[in-house]
């Protein structure tokens, strides 16, 4: 380290015995420092639906596939077929 640089000493007390505990200068007594070293229990994140597992997955195969044989002319038209002959 550089030991050239000088230090910011801490402001120093008449009786160190009763001083205010560190952090009290800022507003945060012994209380909020307990709360923050103490993590607040979290709720338990929950797994992937049914849905997201098995319905989303065919939804897409189906949409890609569906799209593909769009795209190249592989589905057949959609609609009444119409013969030569009227009836």
């Amino acid at each position: 380290m550089n030991d050239d640089r000088p230090t910011v000493a801490a402001p120093a007390t008449a009786d160190p015995a009763t001083a205010d505990p560190a952090g009290a200068a800022d507003g945060e007594g012994p209380a909020r420092q307990r709360r923050q070293e103490e993590p607040t229990p979290r709720r338990r994140r929950r797994g992937p639906g049914p849905f997201t597992l098995l319905l989303l997955p065919g939804l897409v195969t189906v949409t890609g596939v569906a799209a593909f044989l769009a795209l190249t002319g592989g589905l057949p038209p959609v609609g009444p077929r119409r013969s030569g002959t009227a009836a």
